[in-house]
């Protein structure tokens, strides 16, 4: 799998909807906030269970989104037993499945998540330089039933240095 950090808005959640699309796998979204949601289930019960769909759904794509709010360092107990049971599902899981998760920021991630072995490649996802904010532009036009040509998308990408895609 792949863990994605960087800086908002510069397309890391993007990226894992792309891989799923490009590969045609499932794009499974695994949202540890609804884990705590109210339910008969314990948390633990809940993530055991979504992690079995998703093997069984494999060959798929899963995505933890923003998975350092969820498992910052110094989280409650429950939390910290949650990660221990996606720790052992990266290490022992036997399904085809592909594991991305996205972060804004890698310092507030427990030491034992990033260490070497939990996910196959590390990337950081900085600020698009001045000819992806061109394209960025150009993209965003279309989309808005809009001629690019008719933009001067050069200049506003220069105007735009040090934001993000999303802004």
């Amino acid at each position: 799998g792949l863990l994605l950090v960087g800086i908002q808005g510069c397309g890391k959640s993007l990226i894992a909807k792309a891989i799923a699309n490009a590969w045609k796998f499932p794009l499974l979204k695994l949202d540890i906030s609804a884990i705590f949601a109210e339910s008969s289930e314990t948390p633990d019960a809940v993530l055991q269970r979504a992690l079995h769909v998703a093997d069984v759904m494999a060959p798929a794509v899963i995505w933890c989104d923003e998975i350092e709010k969820a498992f910052a360092e110094g989280a409650d107990p429950t939390t910290r037993r949650l990660l221990g049971h996606i720790l052992n599902w990266l290490q022992e899981r036997r399904a085809n499945s592909f594991f991305v998760a996205t972060a804004n920021d890698v310092s507030e991630l427990p030491s034992e998540l990033i260490r070497k072995g939990r996910f196959d490649e590390l990337f950081f996802i900085y600020l698009p330089d001045e000819t992806a904010r061109e394209q960025i532009y150009q993209i965003h036009l279309r989309k808005r039933h809009r001629n690019p040509d008719l933009f001067d998308c050069a200049k506003l990408a220069s105007l735009a240095q040090n934001f993000s895609g999303a802004e």
